[in-house]
């Protein structure tokens, strides 16, 4: 599904980095592994920079994806 507005590319791409923890969350809940190394990738050092950061407070839209990556 296509957002109705115009969304940045850095939006999109927390977007995806949260879809991402969160699929890795189901599947490691769903295997029951009782220890795996999870790895993430990405090449967007604006998502990495969101993510790392601790000392800025970001929008609701940008808080909420790092909240739910962190968890």
């Amino acid at each position: 599904m296509t957002p109705r507005k115009a969304v940045s590319v850095p939006r999109l791409e927390i977007a995806a980095a949260t879809i991402s923890a969160k699929a890795a969350a189901i599947l490691e809940k769903e295997l029951e592994y009782k220890e795996i190394d999870e790895f993430y990738w990405t090449d967007s050092k604006v998502t990495l920079g969101f993510i790392n950061n601790v000392s800025r407070r970001f929008r609701k839209y940008v808080a909420n994806r790092v909240q739910a990556i962190r968890e």
